[in-house]
C-alpha cells in the first residue's frame, strides 16, 4: 500500500500542470515614442524609442518583443523625488545641527527659522539638480523566470531504516 501511495501522489506532482496567469503589456506605463530598454532572458539589451504597443506584443525598431519569462523593460530617467528628499534631509539635519549655537537670547536668533527653511529649501535644490543630471533607468516592466520543474530521489539506507527521500522543484 505505501508504494501505491508514493506512485500516486509522485505522479500526481510530475503530471500536473500549473495554472499561471499570462502575463501581458496592458498596465505598461509608457506610449509610443518613449525611450526602453528591453532586457530578454538570454541577457540580450535592445534599447530605443517605443515604436508599438499592444496588450500582446511591443516594437522598437523592427525588433518585436512578446511577454515571456525573464523579459524586462526600463525607462530612461528615475523620478526627483528621492534626490529632494535626501536633499531636504540634508538641509534639515544640518539646520538642527547648528540650530541655535551661538544664540544667547531669542531675540539674537530670531531669523532662526528662515535660515532652517532657507537651508533646507536649499539643499532640497541641490538633491534635486543632482538627481536630475543622474541618468538612471526606471523598471516598469518584469516577469519572473519560470525554472523547470525537476525531482531527485535519494535512497538512506542505514542498520535502522531504510527510506526514500523526494525532493521536487517546481
Amino acid at each position: 500500500m505505501r508504494s501505491f501511495s508514493v506512485v500516486a501522489i509522485l505522479g500526481g506532482i510530475l503530471w500536473a500542470s500549473p495554472a499561471r496567469a499570462q502575463p501581458d503589456f496592458r498596465g505598461l506605463k509608457a506610449k509610443p515614442g518613449d525611450f526602453v530598454y528591453v532586457t530578454e532572458s538570454s541577457g540580450v539589451v535592445v534599447g530605443g524609442p517605443l515604436s508599438t504597443i499592444s496588450p500582446s506584443a511591443l516594437s522598437i525598431d523592427g525588433h518585436e518583443f512578446k511577454p515571456a519569462p525573464g523579459l524586462k523593460i526600463e525607462r530612461l530617467g528615475d523620478s526627483l523625488r528621492n534626490g529632494t528628499l535626501i536633499g531636504l534631509a540634508v538641509g534639515a539635519g544640518l539646520a538642527a545641527a547648528v540650530g541655535r549655537q551661538g544664540c544667547r537670547t531669542s531675540e539674537d536668533c530670531s531669523p532662526i527659522g528662515v535660515i532652517v527653511a532657507g537651508s533646507v529649501a536649499f539643499y532640497g535644490a541641490i538633491g534635486a539638480f543632482v538627481d536630475w543630471r543622474i541618468k538612471g533607468r526606471t523598471v516598469i516592466y518584469e516577469s519572473a523566470l519560470v525554472a523547470t520543474p525537476s525531482v531527485r530521489i535519494t535512497p538512506e539506507v542505514t542498520q535502522a531504516r531504510k527510506a526514500l527521500h523526494v525532493t521536487v522543484w517546481f
